[in-house]
């Protein structure tokens, strides 16, 4: 019987990229300001959306035979790791309207990274809802969602609210990064790519065109946003990353190397998954400069991620 094979390609990139959210969280070089900036507040902004692309673009296999066990073991996985983290989301100051109204928008749209999460949830659902409508729907849909919530973001960055329902509303980035407006159409334009053959049809002429413009126009956007911004949130929904992201998708995947199935490809989701909680720790008790600090949450997160890959064989709603 042949060895069940896998795209080492396609498991180190998602490791480069996770490195990239791992670094955003961390402040990667914010003590250099300028060039930080240009780094995790622009372009290592392409991670999730990557990360969402490759998701739907394996979820089209699954569409006709078993879409039920799949968007269930995402779920699982959800639920498990909502609950790891609980002590971190479910311990309001004080119980008021506000509070508890949070603790379900955490439950409902997911707590710090696990937004992710949520969001491929509700990507999938949307997809298969979707599924009777013409494929020019699905393609529109992917512009108008993602310019929605471009469009919020910065109303939220620009926008002074005097209304205490409209401030709570807006205080949270779940108004703008959520299933709908940044999952489902980075989700079902890795669905639409795997069903039109697109990594096969294209020609890899026009990914590079796409990353050659698209790099230089994120730092742009990143430069305008530093310039301009009056608050100091981050600015995650980049234009250019809705053709950008798409194209490093595309051609990461023409340049396949096959091989036998190994551990790596958990790598990225383990320490996706556990570096908040690492993160964490070392912002309490352990008081370094952004470049150490991300270097050593890495780490510690590989090294954790050895002994979730154990434990998801007994528990296989942990990976």
């Amino acid at each position: 019987m042949s060895e069940r094979q896998r795209n080492l390609s396609l498991d180190i990139a998602k490791l480069v990229l996770i490195g990239m959210v791992v670094a955003i969280h961390c402040e990667f070089l914010k003590e250099y300001d300028r060039i930080g900036y240009y780094l995790y507040d622009g372009l290592f902004r392409i991670a999730v959306p990557c990360f969402l692309l490759i998701n739907g673009y394996f979820f089209y296999k699954f569409v006709d035979t078993k879409p039920r066990a799949w968007v269930i073991g995402v779920l699982e996985r959800y639920a498990f790791w909502m609950m790891f983290y609980s002590f971190m989301w479910l311990r309001p100051d004080e119980y008021n309207v506000k509070s508890i109204a949070l603790i379900i928008e955490y439950i409902i749209l997911g707590f710090n990274h696990l937004w992710y999460l949520s969001a491929i949830i509700g990507a999938s659902l949307l997809t298969l809802l979707t599924r009777k409508l013409p494929d020019w729907v699905r393609f529109a849909s992917i512009i108008i969602l993602y310019l929605c919530g471009y469009g919020l973001q910065y109303f939220r960055e620009w926008q002074a609210f005097e209304n205490p329902i409209m401030q709570f509303v807006f205080e949270t980035p779940l108004v703008y990064r959520n299933f709908l407006f940044v999952g489902f159409p980075f989700f079902i334009m890795g669905y639409l790519i795997n069903k039109y053959k697109m990594v096969e049809n294209c020609n890899a002429i026009w990914p590079l065109l796409g990353i050659a413009f698209g790099v230089p126009a994120i730092l742009f956007e990143s430069h305008l946003n530093m310039e301009w911004s009056g608050r100091p949130d981050p600015l995650e929904l980049l234009f250019p990353l809705i053709w950008v992201c798409p194209a490093i998708f595309i051609l990461i995947m023409k340049s396949p190397v096959m091989r036998p199935a190994t551990s790596l490809g958990y790598y990225a989701n383990g320490i996706y998954f556990i570096h908040i909680f690492f993160l964490a720790i070392f912002k309490k008790f352990i008081h370094i400069d952004p470049v150490p600090r991300t270097l050593a949450v890495f780490a510690i997160s590989f090294i954790a991620t050895f002994f979730l890959i154990r434990l998801n064989k007994k528990f296989p709603f942990i990976l």
